[in-house]
């Protein structure tokens, strides 16, 4: 027998309103520097920032971040690599230097070598250090001797490479308007071509995930790259950028996006390709980077400094928790409900309790919108989203 479930949403559902600036997310606080935040790793209890100068805070407490460490570097720094006791950094100049942090209250220069050009980022994979060294393609770097770095290696591209990544014996290289190259570095006195990917925007960064390549391509936003072969990449999933996709960072098939003037987005890519954005915050500044840990969102947010953020538990069940009432229903198959929310236009959105987007329809308003639960006993979330409100109802089918 099929069952309807009827519900007035003006009288069931507890409203939220929100502004434009922020969705499942809150800030906990922003840590201000000097000079212009633009890189953040975090790594255990320590975040690791570079704003042309290195800093490392202790974030053991994230709602009391303090300073531990301080390098300066005139002002160039780039980006921030971190492998056990050392970090590693490139500046806009072209060096690249080697730092104890054993004591990360005392951080230390063992090594440094100079490139030459421009370098914009690195990746550290064994004794091995590859940099993207901008119009003079990658660079590979011997560190077995942390004293005496050497330069072994090095793969030339037709645009200047901007961003790069290293897993095991390959290397991908984000090359702006050249797309990406994924080279085989098992020889790294020789690095070979396995494979080209050009992207329709401007490929500026890299993430890697099991064999899933995330892709910042700037205005054209993120994609996603099926890389288990990778002589032949393979596009599985996009999202478009609400500005300009600086940096990704991904775990468990949550992606948080460092875009730029849109602030940050933390996006579902459990089922692709469908990709459903679960949260987002518009931050006062510019994010250029952007990582988690822990459950904590840290956001290079440019002037404002170190961002620190809170998704609403990894999915979407604190904020319904905490601002929702229970409907409860029952049935043994598929259950419909009958949505009614007279005289407005209105948006209705269903979700599993791990923020997976089951369906979602709209409606003008005159007509009622049918909503279908699954036979499956657990928990639903429905969002429904009008002018300028979202309801939250927390849905519990017991049989």
């Amino acid at each position: 027998m099929k069952r309807s479930y009827c519900l007035l949403l003006v009288l069931l559902c507890c409203t939220a309103l929100y502004g434009q600036d922020s969705l499942n997310v809150r800030n906990v606080i922003y840590y201000t520097l000097p000079e212009t935040t633009r890189h953040v790793v975090v790594s255990d209890t320590l975040a690791h920032i570079v704003n042309g100068d290195y800093y490392i805070l202790n974030v053991a407490n994230p709602y009391q971040p303090q300073q531990l460490g301080y390098l300066s570097f005139g002002g160039v720094a780039q980006k921030v690599r971190v492998r056990d006791s050392n970090s590693y950094i490139v500046d806009y100049y072209g060096k690249f230097y080697a730092i104890t942090i054993q004591d990360p209250s005392n951080p230390g220069v063992l090594g440094e070598y100079i490139l030459y050009g421009h370098a914009y980022d690195l990746s550290i994979s064994g004794n091995l250090a590859c940099i993207a060294n901008g119009s003079r393609g990658m660079r590979i770097l011997d560190l077995f001797d942390i004293g005496n770095i050497l330069e072994i290696g090095h793969y030339s591209t037709s645009s200047p490479c901007v961003g790069v990544l290293t897993s095991e014996n390959l290397a991908y290289l984000a090359c702006g308007t050249g797309g990406v190259y994924i080279l085989n570095i098992s020889n790294p006195y020789s690095p070979s071509l396995l494979a080209f990917y050009d992207t329709p925007g401007f490929a500026i960064s890299l993430f890697l995930e099991d064999t899933l390549l995330h892709v910042a391509d700037r205005e054209n936003g993120l994609l996603l790259l099926n890389v288990s072969n990778p002589s032949s990449p393979a596009l599985v999933g996009e999202y478009p950028s609400s500005g300009c996709t600086y940096e990704i960072y991904a775990a468990d098939s949550i992606i948080y996006v460092a875009d730029y003037n849109g602030g940050f987005r933390v996006l579902n890519a459990q089922y692709l390709p469908n990709i459903v954005e679960i949260g987002y915050y518009d931050t006062p500044g510019y994010a250029y980077s952007v990582h988690e840990e822990s459950g904590y969102i840290y956001v290079a947010d440019g002037a404002p400094g170190l961002g620190i953020f809170e998704l609403c538990e990894s999915n979407l069940s604190e904020v319904f928790r905490k601002q929702t009432k229970n409907i409860i229903v029952s049935g043994a198959n598929a259950i419909t409900l009958d949505l009614i929310l007279p005289g407005l236009p209105y948006t209705a959105t269903l979700y599993s309790a791990n923020g997976t987007l089951i369906s979602r329809g709209s409606s003008d308003g005159t007509e009622k919108l049918e909503i279908k639960i699954p036979g499956k006993i657990g928990i639903y979330f429905l969002v429904i989203e009008y002018e300028s409100s979202r309801h939250f109802s927390r849905i519990v089918k017991i049989r």
